[in-house]
C-alpha cells in the first residue's frame, strides 16, 4: 500500500514570554489544536515538492521582524479567531516570494496566530472565545530566525526540517 504524501507547511514557532501567553489562551479555547501543534504563524499553506526543493535557498533569507497584534475573527467567530501578525518590513512577503508562493493561491494570505480553528472548536464555545478575548493585544515586536517545514501524519504536527535565517537584511 502506497503511503499518502503528508500535507507540509512552512511555519514560525512563537517562543518566550509571546509564546507562553498565546499558548495559555490556545489550552482554555481550542486544546484540541492546541495538542496538535504548538502556536506558530504559517508561511505557507502547501508546501508542494517543488517549493520544498528549493527550502535552502531561505537560509540566506535576513531574520524575520513580525509584530503580533490584536485579536481578529474570519468574518464571525465559529470560522476561527486569531492573532494579527504584521509584517512592517516586508521580510515576510519576501520570504513568500522566494518560494513562488506570493500571490498564487485564489484566497490572500493573511498572517495569523491561531487560536481558535474551526474544525477543533464548537460554534458555542467560539462564541465564547470571542467574548472573552476580542479585547485582547499581544502588541509585541518578534524577530523569527528559525522556520520549520512541517508534516501532518493526520494527527498532529511535527517538524520535519529546520532551516536557520542568517542573511542580511
Amino acid at each position: 500500500m502506497v503511503k499518502p504524501v503528508a500535507r507540509r507547511q512552512l511555519t514560525a514557532f512563537l517562543s518566550g514570554p509571546v509564546c507562553e501567553d498565546v499558548e495559555r489562551v490556545r489550552r482554555r479555547w481550542d486544546p484540541i489544536m492546541s495538542d496538535q501543534i504548538g502556536a506558530h504563524f504559517t508561511i505557507c499553506h502547501e508546501l508542494d515538492d517543488r517549493q520544498l526543493g528549493q527550502i535552502d535557498i531561505l537560509r540566506r533569507h535576513p531574520r524575520l521582524r513580525v509584530r503580533i497584534g490584536g485579536v481578529r475573527c474570519w468574518g464571525q467567530p465559529s470560522l476561527g479567531i486569531y492573532l494579527e501578525v504584521e509584517d512592517a518590513d516586508g521580510a515576510l512577503d519576501s520570504l513568500r516570494d522566494s518560494l513562488g508562493v506570493g500571490s498564487e493561491s485564489a484566497v490572500p494570505f493573511t498572517p495569523h496566530v491561531t487560536l481558535t480553528h474551526p474544525r477543533t472548536t464548537p460554534q458555542e464555545r467560539a462564541d465564547e472565545a470571542w467574548t472573552a478575548l476580542s479585547a485582547w493585544r499581544i502588541d509585541s515586536d518578534i524577530e523569527v530566525s528559525l522556520i520549520d517545514v512541517i508534516e501532518h501524519d493526520g494527527t498532529r504536527w511535527t517538524s520535519a526540517h529546520q532551516l536557520l535565517l542568517h542573511g542580511r537584511a
